[in-house]
């Protein structure tokens, strides 16, 4: 199975969690309440 790395930009949200975004992937995004949860989500 190929594995591929892409860039994340992760930032505080105005829910007082986080957002993670992948530029590189249209509609790669997703939010987090906090960093554990955001890591995961993003995988």
């Amino acid at each position: 199975m190929a594995k591929y790395v892409y860039p994340a930009i992760i930032e505080p949200n105005e829910l007082n969690g986080y957002c993670v975004n992948f530029p590189d992937v249209q509609g790669g995004n997703t939010e987090g309440k906090d960093l554990p949860e955001v890591m995961e989500e993003a995988k």
